[in-house]
């Protein structure tokens, strides 16, 4: 039996988990199985990541190949009730990924802001996707991942463990890391914690990587109120963006409202330990920052960027904080121009400081 199984196990490690069960797995839900590999059913949960799965699978394996009956023998062929505890994901929950662009290409993650997701690379998907293998990563709470209770799975440490292990479950030796924001903060936290898998390092303005938020220094800025009531109050939901494309400007809105306020709560209060101006210094890979000139409470911080990082280029672009979407040839452009150009050739091209 256990041959069997196990043989079975490796069929199902190799399968596609992102379209298979549809159906979901309940938390708590008691499963009936026929145990025999000819009437064996598996229940997956659509989000559950590979690597999860793996897990899941392993130890379910385990199980069926000790299990008996009162007589001593196999239980192949009989039903067995299970009551399953999702140990893997208790308390939290899985990051969602979609997968764009030229699947032989260099791979390039990008990671959205505070109160967005993945529509926010929408704009960029043609253009970037010609050439590179996009992975698209929604936060916690934000777009279709998970909403986890527990505010620990929203810190940095685990934040950063769970987007490596989206590279681990795609097979991918080495990445390009982007965000925007919030999301770009991740992204140079995950270049200093991964050095040799990171390509190189993107990012758009991000207070958060300097230790700001975007209300830092305004006065008149009480503590958030994330409450579905009050939300669209906020300065930086995208119901204030002036200069998005309507139908995109109306899903990102929508994103926003749909946020669980304790999964706004979650990632605010994590939101200063992303800062990381003072190991920016130990950024070793090429780093590109895409910077939207019209955000003034971000530029001074470009010349604390240059001190920090040797190896930095920057391109200045006609826009404000969400520049990939305010100008995305311009954006892509720089990325394609970034990844492609010999670091040699950097100094001399135009645009760049």
């Amino acid at each position: 039996m256990f041959d069997e199984l196990e043989r079975y196990r490796l069929v199902a490690e190799e399968a596609d988990t992102t379209s298979a069960g549809e159906a979901g797995f309940d938390s708590s839900s008691s499963l009936e199985h026929q145990v025999g590999v000819e009437s064996f059913e598996l229940v997956l949960n659509k989000r559950m990541s590979s690597g999860q799965f793996r897990r899941w699978i392993g130890v379910l394996v385990k199980v069926l190949s000790v299990a008996h009956r009162p007589d001593g023998r196999s239980v192949s062929g009989a039903r067995l009730t299970l009551v399953w505890e999702w140990w893997a994901c208790e308390g939290g929950g899985v990051l969602n990924v979609i997968e764009e662009g030229n699947p032989d290409g260099e791979a390039l993650v990008l990671i959205h802001g505070f109160m967005s997701c993945n529509a926010q690379w929408e704009r960029n998907v043609e253009g970037l996707g010609r050439e590179l293998r996009l992975l698209l990563v929604e936060q916690f709470g934000h777009g279709d991942s998970e909403a986890p209770d527990d505010v620990t799975r929203y810190s940095p440490q685990n934040v950063l463990a769970e987007l490596d292990e989206v590279r681990q479950d795609r097979g991918i030796d080495r990445w390009w890391v982007g965000g925007h924001s919030l999301g770009g903060a991740i992204a140079i936290r995950y270049a200093l914690a991964q050095p040799e898998i990171t390509r190189g390092l993107i990012f758009t303005n991000s207070r958060a990587a300097f230790g700001l938020s975007r209300t830092a220094g305004r006065d008149d800025m009480p503590r958030p109120d994330y409450s579905a009531a009050n939300r669209r109050n906020l300065p930086f939901h995208p119901i204030n963006a002036s200069r998005f494309p309507a139908e995109l400007k109306d899903r990102l809105v929508r994103a926003a409202d749909g946020i669980p306020p304790h999964a706004l709560e979650h990632t605010a209060s994590n939101s200063a330990s992303w800062g990381s101006v003072e190991e920016m210094h130990m950024l070793s890979m090429p780093v590109l920052l895409v910077n939207g000139r019209w955000e003034k409470r971000f530029q001074p911080l470009l010349a604390e960027a240059r001190q920090s990082i040797a190896d930095l280029r920057i391109v200045d672009v006609e826009g404000g904080h969400a520049i990939n979407i305010e100008q995305p040839e311009a954006f892509d452009a720089a990325v394609l121009d970034f990844i492609s150009t010999p670091r040699a050739e950097i100094e001399d091209s135009p645009g760049v400081r």
